[in-house]
């Protein structure tokens, strides 16, 4: 016969083992959530990694695809407009010693257009791939930048340059040139900037660091990285192309400052 005593002592180990059953059972309904959790969010995080790869990849190429095409229009306009302007320029000049009167003012007036037809060509070959600095490097490059510049009146660069010329391969010294010329761009066209610093230093560990700064209006950097325009990302990628690191620093009504450590 079951006493009392043994009943409750089984009915105790029933309810011992039960919750000891269903802890168990909790333990494991926890980890499994949380392990199928992590696997949601690793797969989230892959495809995130992904698509940012994917998007960066784009951007690279895109970017090594218009220095391509930049070089053919350039080639094109110095070998074949240029030329075929000048050629025409010639044979004007020409006739202009053998004609007098209204003929003669149109002749000059045609030369004057073609002098000035020329120039613009030379100008955009010179913007689409500068020859100097394909001849001659990275500084005499930035150095002819200011001096166009600063003789616009549009805004006075000063550069503080501590690199020798094809210190750098001719891609890296490319894309530090674009970097460079998208930054004064911006700084001109949307920041109204007065006053430009540039610095390039070269230290002995072989890192050179680069910084750029401005007395223009300034922005919401927050805001504009999360609705990063082309030229910002342009700037971005470049800097990646490079493996080096960038880092801005602006405010509304502070100018605006960048940092480049190749």
């Amino acid at each position: 016969m079951i006493t009392n005593e043994a009943l409750e002592e089984h009915l105790l180990t029933i309810i011992i083992g039960s919750i000891i059953f269903i802890l168990l059972l909790s333990t494991l309904v926890v980890v499994f959530f949380f392990l199928s959790r992590k696997k949601i969010l690793k797969e989230q995080l892959d495809k995130e990694r992904i698509k940012v790869e994917h998007k960066t990849k784009i951007l690279h190429e895109t970017i090594i695809t218009q220095e391509k095409e930049r070089k053919r229009i350039a080639k094109d306009l110095h070998d074949d407009v240029s030329s075929s302007l000048n050629a025409v320029k010639l044979m004007l000049q020409t006739y202009n010693t053998d004609t007098t009167g209204n003929s003669k003012d149109n002749i000059v007036s045609a030369i004057n257009t073609l002098n000035q037809t020329i120039d613009s060509s030379r100008k955009i070959a010179h913007g689409l791939l500068p020859p100097v600095l394909e001849k001659f490097g990275l500084k005499t490059a930035l150095e002819q930048m200011q001096d166009d510049y600063n003789r616009s009146d549009q805004v006075e660069i000063t550069q503080f340059i501590q690199y020798e010329n094809k210190q750098l391969n001719a891609t890296y010294e490319l894309n530090i040139y674009r970097i460079f010329q998208e930054l004064v761009n911006n700084s001109v066209r949307h920041g109204k900037a007065n006053d430009i610093l540039i610095k390039i230093i070269t230290n002995d560990d072989d890192s050179i660091k680069m910084s750029y700064r401005d007395d223009g209006n300034g922005f919401d950097l927050e805001k504009v990285q999360k609705a990063k325009g082309l030229g910002m990302s342009n700037i971005d990628s470049r800097v990646e192309l490079i493996k080096g690191e960038i880092e801005y620093k602006t405010a509304p009504g502070e100018g605006f400052q960048a940092f480049i450590t190749v």
